[in-house]
């Protein structure tokens, strides 16, 4: 799965092994990033998760780091009420 980073140089290619996606199949699975800017990575693991045979059950992140964020509302709901991130 690829995801475009604006936080880091460039595409980013997430896999998911063999062994891990085994563990995953018909498991409620809970997604965890550091930092949602346009919520790209929590979606490119739920595509992971639902290849895998997963069900995505939550989204959790310490920060939401952008203004705006760009991703469908499916994608960072959970994860995010409000899109204007809390003042630090």
């Amino acid at each position: 799965m690829e995801d475009q980073s604006i936080t880091t140089a460039g595409v980013q290619k997430l896999y998911l092994g063999r062994d891990d996606a085994d563990l995953i199949r018909g498991k409620r699975i809970l997604l965890m990033d550091d930092v949602i800017s346009t919520g790209g990575s929590l979606h490119a693991m739920e595509t992971l998760v639902a290849k895998a045979g997963g069900t995505v059950a939550g989204r959790i992140a310490v920060l939401a780091e952008a203004p705006r964020l760009t991703a469908p509302t499916s994608s960072i709901s959970s994860v995010c009420p409000s899109s204007t991130p809390t003042a630090r």
